[in-house]
């Protein structure tokens, strides 16, 4: 497993590629974006999952993830007051 982070200026998302089961699992986010897309591809690794407590006590709004992930974790989204949106967005990938 290896641990990546997509950096912008205001944001970091953490992930682990498992690369025997061909797919990246979003670990973690820590940013003050309203609005988070979560990349389709990872290292070219499709993510499947969003990990539990990935995003913890933010202000954000809308969470769009690729219709790869096939499995959110409990908790995912704990204490984010202000989420109204989640929602998946056409993957490209076969």
């Amino acid at each position: 497993m290896a641990e990546i982070h997509e950096n912008d200026i205001d944001f970091y998302i953490f992930y682990n590629v498992l690369t025997r089961r061909n797919e990246a699992i979003a670990t973690a986010y820590i940013g003050d974006k309203l609005v988070l897309t979560i990349p389709e591809l990872i290292q070219g690794y499709p993510v499947t999952k969003i990990g539990k407590d990935f995003v913890r006590d933010s202000n954000i709004e809308e969470i769009h993830f690729p219709d790869s992930v096939s499995v959110i974790k409990d908790c995912a989204f704990i204490s984010c007051k202000n989420l109204k949106i989640v929602k998946s967005y056409p993957s490209h990938t076969p």
